[in-house]
Order: structure tokens, then sequence, then C-alpha cells
């Protein structure tokens, strides 16, 4: 039984030394407890009969005719003509609540009463479900596809599925699920072009988005980052560390801030800064006298 129809299928009966030339379908509802339908059908065994009602039971059954009559009856057969069931899908991931950041890799995840058959279209909306975008128009309807998250921060991100055959037959995200900037560090200061005093005080500053974590390493160069030293090798990641300017005179000084969780979050300062130290004088003292001269000598200290 199918969609408004039944097949019908039958061996043929013996034919009495005459060919058989044609076959009578008699049919009714089950309901009615007859056969008021006549249904005539050529030589050959089985047949459709169509314009049915769906849901409606019936009861069928068979006679053979030939030049020389009409042949017994057949045995009864029932059967329902039913509506196909449309194929439905249920999102298992992401069914709302997830993060998932910018870049990474998840898999949309999705069950389906239609088996593996045919394929799906997988689609993604930054808005609640107002406007779609398309993730992969036509993939095998296999439960599962690799998705790299595009770059678009959103709140309000679903995904659905949709049959690529039945277009109706479709399920989104339960709910809500949030599309992440990666976490990030920057230097804030100094950041490039300062100029600071050999032993004197400034706060090394920086800020961070997202989940860098909870502590940072602090360094710095004095050849423009091809080597680094340490300034504090763990603290809170609060923005800000009061550093002493050490004694190493340099104009490729630059500073570095590295999660200590991981340490793919970090950054630089954008450009360098010069170390350097003050220039000093002495005043002039006498060395010695002759013939009434005086010989003056300064001390001058130069700068980096």
């Amino acid at each position: 039984a199918g969609n408004t129809e039944v097949s019908l299928t039958w061996a043929a009966p013996p034919n009495n030394r005459s060919p058989i030339t044609e076959y009578e379908v008699q049919y009714g509802t089950v309901a009615s407890g007859n056969f008021g339908t006549i249904f005539t059908d050529d030589a050959v065994p089985g047949a459709s009969i169509t314009g049915l009602t769906n849901g409606t039971a019936y009861q069928f059954r068979v006679v053979a005719k030939n030049t020389v009559g009409t042949g017994p009856v057949s045995n009864i057969v029932n059967a329902t003509p039913l509506q196909p069931a449309v194929p439905s899908f249920t999102i298992t991931s992401p069914d709302g609540g997830e993060a998932w950041q910018v870049g990474t890799s998840h898999d949309i995840t999705w069950s389906s009463t239609f088996g593996n058959r045919n394929s799906v279209e997988l689609e993604y909306s930054t808005d609640g479900g107002s406007t779609w975008n398309t993730v992969i128009s036509n993939t095998p309807n296999d439960g599962t596809h690799s998705w790299t998250v595009p770059n678009t921060p959103a709140t309000s991100v679903r995904v659905r599925v949709s049959s690529t055959l039945i277009r109706s037959s479709t399920d989104t995200s339960n709910s809500n699920f949030t599309i992440s900037t990666p976490p990030s560090i920057t230097v804030t200061s100094p950041n490039g072009g300062e100029d600071w005093q050999v032993g004197t005080g400034h706060n090394i500053t920086w800020s961070s988005t997202g989940s860098p974590g909870s502590n940072v390493n602090l360094e710095y160069s004095t050849d423009g980052g091809s080597s680094w030293n340490t300034v504090i090798s763990s603290t809170p990641n609060d923005g800000s560390h009061s550093w002493t300017v050490p004694n190493t005179l340099t104009t490729s000084a630059s500073v570095r801030v590295t999660s200590t969780s991981n340490s793919s979050y970090t950054d630089t300062s954008n450009s360098n800064f010069t170390i350097f130290t003050a220039s000093t004088a002495s005043f002039p003292f006498t060395e010695d006298f002759e013939s009434g001269s005086l010989a003056s000598h300064w001390i001058t200290n130069s700068t980096a």
C-alpha cells in the first residue's frame, strides 16, 4: 500500500485450454463489506488500484476471464493506503547554550528518521533564525558534518538541517548558542617610541579579551625581539605591572605579555622603545698650577 493506492500481485490460474484475456479486480471498503467497484485489467497478473482514500481499509479479490467465461474469485486480501511519512530531523549539536570560538572546528550533528538516505542542506543564523547563511548546500545525510566556525561573533546563533528533497522536512537548534572571538592579549605600554630611563619605574600595561588565562608572563627584549629576558614569570592578568627599568641601554627595546596557560595568547610592543641613562657632569677641578695657570677638566657620562 502506498499514497492513495494499493498494488496487488497474484499468480495466473489454470486457463482450461483457453488463454486468459483479462483480470477483473473487485474491491470495496472493509467497512462496507462489499466489492462494488470493478477494475478491469489486462491479461498480465498484477495491478495498481489508485484514487483510494489514505487511512481507509479496503478488501480486494480477483477473477480471471477468457473466451470460455469467468473463473472463480480469488481469496480476499485487505490493504490500507497511507500517506508516506515525511522524514524528520533532530539537531543534536549545537542545540543551544554552546560557546564556539571563531576559527575552531566543531561537528554539527543530527539524527534522522530517513536513515542515511538522500542528502541534506546545513545552514546557520546569527540573528536567532531571521536570516540564514549556507554551511553546505548538499552533504550526505549521515548525521555529522565538520564545521569551521566563521568570523561572525554573535550571541543568537542557530543551525538548521533540511532535506534537499522535501524542503518542509527540517529542524533547527532548540535555542541560541554563541560564536565568540578568540581570547587575546594586547600590549598598550610601552608600545613603541617611549624613552624610559634606567632605574625609573614604569607600568607595563596590557588589555585582554575573552579568557586568555588568569596569569601572564612578562618579558623584555633589548634586540628588537630576537631574544627575551624575564620581567616576571607569572603575575595576575590584571592589565598592569610596575617595572623598574634595568641598566641595559638600547634603542631596540620591546616587551612581551604571554598567557601562562596558553602561549598562543601573546602580544609584543608594536615597535621599539629606548632605554637610556641621563647625561651627568662634575664641576671642574684643578689638576695643578703651572706658572699661575689653572688646568680645568670636566667629567661627562655619555647617554646610550
